[in-house]
């Protein structure tokens, strides 16, 4: 198996997620079902263990291709500790990490489908939070690395969290909510504009030109990454405009 780069996955994470399997049922025979799911850089299952004695809950195990298995490990234990949703670390050990799979809604979906205010409120609060906590930035602003369930926003995917500015977060993961459809939608740009203004509430900053300037210059350039990564001229037609006229503050 390959990560998305091309590397090569060290055949012992095999061996090692089968030992870690194996130590959660108590090394007593179970039917196994598995599902590749998409990762940046490393190797994702969701993962089902049916056993008739006992219920197992559907399990994500994520192989490390990369060397960011201490990083992201350290992350999610902080992150519990700390009271910040995230995936519940089951086990880990040589480059694998087993968590707990989260059902719920891909944040994508609730925002593209409600316009969600509320959610824009728990976006900034899960990224302050996440920034006070790690003093890093989470890195892959994405709103598909956020799932709601029951409520609660968890983040996911941690294996490119690094330090660096805070806004690279908000003005990336600004950017996913405008490429999406429906595409620079007017209700999106004033939930791209209340996402900063909530989150700098949160860190007793104020909005001024400079930092509206910074917002505005990090989403274009957020969008033109995106329109390379996925040949889009759409979004790099996007990322021009907000470059030139900035975002409606409607």
């Amino acid at each position: 198996m390959k990560g998305k780069d091309g590397k090569e996955l060290d055949p012992a994470r095999s061996e090692v997620l089968e030992s870690l399997l194996d130590t959660l049922v108590d090394n007593q025979p179970y039917d196994l079902s598995f599902q590749q799911l998409r990762s940046k850089k490393n190797i994702v299952f969701k993962i089902q263990i049916s056993r008739k004695q006992r219920k197992i809950p559907e399990l994500i195990a994520k192989l490390f291709v990369t060397s960011g298995f201490r990083r992201e490990l350290e992350v999610l234990k902080k992150s519990q500790e700390n009271g910040l949703a995230v995936p519940q670390v089951i086990d880990a050990k040589e480059g694998v990490i087993l968590m707990r799979f989260i059902e719920g809604n891909v944040l994508t979906d609730v925002i593209n489908e409600t316009f969600s205010t509320t959610a824009i409120e728990h976006l900034a609060k899960w990224y302050y939070h996440f920034h006070n906590i790690h003093s890093m930035i989470k890195g892959d602003p994405r709103l598909r690395n956020f799932i709601y369930h029951d409520k609660i926003l968890y983040g996911i995917d941690f294996e490119v969290s690094r330090p660096g500015d805070w806004m690279e977060d908000i003005g990336g993961v600004a950017a996913s909510l405008l490429d999406t459809r429906p595409i620079f939608h007017e209700d999106k740009q004033k939930l791209a504009w209340q996402l900063l203004d909530c989150y700098l509430d949160l860190a007793g900053l104020q909005r001024n030109e400079d930092v509206e300037t910074h917002f505005e210059k990090t989403v274009a350039k957020t969008l033109k990454q995106t329109a390379r990564w996925r040949e889009n001229p759409t979004i790099w037609v996007l990322s021009k405009k907000i470059e030139s006229d900035g975002i409606p503050k409607n």
